[in-house]
């Protein structure tokens, strides 16, 4: 691992703990490990005991620690659309040195919160919104259980980020390789109990939607919204499909129709280039955030 710099995004959901492992040396990135551990029970996120999420990661760490530098490894999590505010701002207005301070003045103002009650991360030119400061807020002791039970496990826990972001991250990346600079497409996060779905055109993010809300009940109506925004060249899909209630072929055509291109499942196999990488882990699509949130961790 000499001269490469290695992070792990950590993701832990209702039924798994599941860690991608990446690399990178200059532009050259890569993918060491993904791994996966099952809960012996479904797992609430929101509870204050995180012992079984240490318990998880120990395991991961002992099955990697041969092959990878575990102890005190930089590692990301993320968290629900409803635990975390996620919002971006120009990093001009901080030009004359008061970076921390706009950025805690729009932690308070996104989430209506007293500063000293928030956790707050922040980073610039970020490959979700070059150009932009990004700015992730929650309340400061979801955070402290996640710092312990990861540091429980040998982890040092250096950024935090939204669920969706992170799997939008991971979607732009994969679609570098796969799509032609000035072809638009539509990126596609199907989380627990929400929906998330972006048109991105070159560099730029041009439309965000999500279902439940105000505007979408559910997912084909956000469908035939983001189709009446423009034609896409394809659509990448990432998520825990059984989450959603459907069986992939379904929902794939549910989008396919409207949208009228070719849907992908996302997959994190462009940059598997370690031959002892699972089969299905490589070609997981809900993998999507443990490698969003460990590119977070590579680019800091």
């Amino acid at each position: 691992m000499r001269g490469r710099r290695v992070a792990a995004g950590i993701d832990v959901g209702r039924d798994a703990v599941r860690v991608a492992f990446v690399s990178r040396c200059g532009n050259a990135l890569g993918i060491e490990a993904l791994e996966v551990e099952p809960f012996t029970a479904p797992y609430d996120v929101t509870s204050a005991d995180w012992s079984e999420v240490t318990r998880a990661l120990e395991t991961i760490s002992q099955r990697v620690r041969g092959r990878l530098p575990v102890r005190g490894m930089a590692a990301a999590m993320a968290l629900s659309y409803r635990e975390v505010v996620m919002s971006t701002l120009d990093p001009v207005v901080a030009r004359h040195g008061a970076l921390e301070q706009a950025v805690y003045a729009e932690a308070e103002r996104s989430t209506g919160m007293p500063r000293d009650s928030l956790a707050i991360d922040w980073c610039v030119n970020d490959i979700l919104y070059p150009g932009r400061l990004v700015i992730a807020s929650t309340d400061q002791a979801r955070i402290d259980l996640r710092v312990d039970a990861v540091a429980a496990a040998g982890f040092m826990l250096t950024g935090i980020d939204g669920e969706p972001h992170a799997a939008l991250r991971a979607i732009r990346q994969v679609a570098v390789a796969e799509t032609e600079p000035d072809e638009p497409y539509v990126a596609i996060w199907i989380g627990e109990g929400s929906v998330d779905a972006w048109r991105v055109e070159g560099m730029t993010v041009a439309t965000h939607l999500s279902a439940p809300s105000a505007s979408h009940a559910n997912l084909a109506e956000l469908m035939r919204d983001l189709a009446g925004r423009g034609l896409a060249e394809c659509a990448f899909v990432g998520g825990n499909f059984a989450m959603a209630g459907d069986m992939p072929p379904a929902m794939f055509a549910e989008i396919a129709d409207p949208l009228g291109c070719l849907v992908l499942p996302f997959e994190c196999a462009p940059y598997c280039r370690n031959p002892h990488i699972d089969a299905a882990a490589r070609h997981s699509p809900v993998l999507a955030v443990a490698f969003g949130l460990a590119l977070r961790g590579v680019y800091e």
